[in-house]
Formats: C-alpha cells, sequence, structure tokens
C-alpha cells in the first residue's frame, strides 16, 4: 500500500510494539473516526427524555452493556422512569435479554436490534438522555486501539456520556467535561448517572 491509515495514534506505537518494521512499511497517518455533522440534528431540551440511557453498538461482552444492566435496581429505587435502549444486536444479545429477564428488568430495556436507517439510529441517539460507552477492561481488546464513533455520535447528539477508561478517547471526555470517566464498576457507574 501507499499509505496505512490507522483510527488512534497509539495504534502506531502498538504495531511497533508487536514486531511491525514502522521504517519499512508505506507511512502510517492517523484519520480519526468522525460522523456527517448533517445526519444530527440536536433535539430541543424540552423533547429529550432524561431518564433515558441509551448504548448503540454491536453487543460483545467487551462492550460493557452488562455493567449498566447489572446497575439498574439500585438506579431504579431512586429514578423509577429509568429505562434503557440498546441500539444493536450481535453474539452477546442473548446473554444480555437472558440478564434482563432474570432481573426481571423487561419493563425498563428496550432492544431495538440493528437499526439500518441512519437518520432513525440517530433520531433514537438524540432523543436520549446519556450516551452509554461501558468497555470492559478485556486484555487484548481491540477497544484499546479503538477511536469509538458511538461516542462522537452521542456528543454530536448532545448527549453527554458515561464511559470507562480503555479507550484512549476517554481522555478528551475527562479533559473537556463532556460526560464521567469510570472504572468498570457498577457503584460508579450508578454514581455517574446520579450526577448527571
Amino acid at each position: 500500500s501507499d499509505i496505512n491509515w490507522v483510527v488512534a495514534k497509539h495504534a502506531i506505537q502498538a504495531r511497533k510494539e508487536n514486531g511491525v518494521d514502522l521504517e519499512g512499511s508505506s507511512p502510517f497517518v492517523e484519520v480519526p473516526m468522525g460522523f456527517r455533522k448533517s445526519d444530527v440534528k440536536v433535539q430541543p431540551i424540552s423533547t429529550v427524555d432524561l431518564q433515558a440511557l441509551v448504548y448503540m453498538g454491536t453487543l460483545m461482552e467487551k462492550q460493557g452493556v452488562q455493567l449498566v444492566i447489572e446497575s439498574l435496581p439500585k438506579l431504579l429505587a431512586r429514578f423509577p422512569r429509568l429505562h434503557l435502549t440498546i441500539v444493536g444486536t450481535g453474539d452477546y444479545e442473548d446473554i444480555l435479554r437472558g440478564q434482563v429477564k432474570k432481573m426481571r428488568l423487561d419493563t425498563h430495556v428496550a432492544f431495538k436490534g440493528f437499526v439500518g436507517d441512519r437518520k432513525e439510529m440517530i433520531d433514537l441517539i438524540s432523543q436520549g438522555g446519556i450516551g452509554l460507552a461501558p468497555y470492559k477492561p478485556i486484555p487484548g481488546s481491540f477497544s484499546y486501539w479503538s477511536d469509538p464513533s458511538k461516542i462522537k455520535i452521542y456528543l454530536g447528539c448532545g448527549l453527554p456520556v458515561i464511559t470507562t477508561k480503555v479507550t484512549a478517547f476517554s481522555k478528551v471526555i475527562q479533559e473537556s467535561g463532556a460526560g464521567i470517566v469510570i472504572d468498570y464498576d457498577t457503584l460508579e457507574f450508578s454514581e455517574a448517572v446520579v450526577s448527571i
């Protein structure tokens, strides 16, 4: 190739540490993830459901949605109208559905599945109160080296974000005050929801 694109700068160093000869390779260039600003319409606060937690993305163990579900019972004691909307599907969906059923949270968790229409997906997200990216710190997970587009879409839709320290982008969230960065922990997650 003439050039190598990576979504996060630290991925270049990771390649070097994994034996890639950077000098003998085509140049590496950081090309962060983004979204089309024209797709996003920030909703007036009067139309936003501040009690809505929103997760958008593939359902895999490393994405950490199970942490949110585990935290819901205590949060519901304080915020009875709180609910979680999950936009996406994946290998971990059946496990998450089982967790919701076992914890009797069916009326507080909505699985929307894959939403192929981008405008419809953006509309679902922009009506929420908090965007979630609770990545589970699993060694070897590619999330450590990613540039999470879900977080950027949440921010573009005007949602504050709760995320873990797994991605390098969490530092941007922390520094800009665009949300709360937590350890992968139910108590910290719950406190972040309460704080927002």
